[in-house]
């Protein structure tokens, strides 16, 4: 649990460092970085552990040898969550505010 709070804060500053390179895409580099840095998934098959899925897939592609796009399901529904979750919200903004 503790490195979950850790790597969340860890996260979350590397994201808004890495934004604050690019000037008009501030916001959706954030949150895109963000989303891609921090959705979990099991570490295994079966087991109840989580993990940033992005470092499994990179585990399992460089170390077993084992080329497997199970563990970026999550990481693709979050991003798209993320995209139409944005364009929400930029629509909202620009229309009333």
């Amino acid at each position: 649990m503790h490195f979950w709070i850790i790597y969340f804060f860890s996260s979350l500053v590397v994201s808004f460092l890495f934004s604050q390179i690019f000037k008009h895409y501030r916001s959706w580099v954030f949150l895109l970085l963000f989303t891609f840095l921090i959705t979990p998934a099991p570490i295994e098959l079966g087991s109840s552990g989580l993990a940033p899925s992005i470092f499994i897939f990179l585990y399992d592609l460089v170390l077993e040898n084992t080329f497997s796009f199970r563990s970026l399901r999550p990481l693709a529904l979050s991003l798209f969550g993320v995209i139409i979750l944005f364009f929400i919200i930029k629509t909202i903004r620009r229309r009333f505010f």
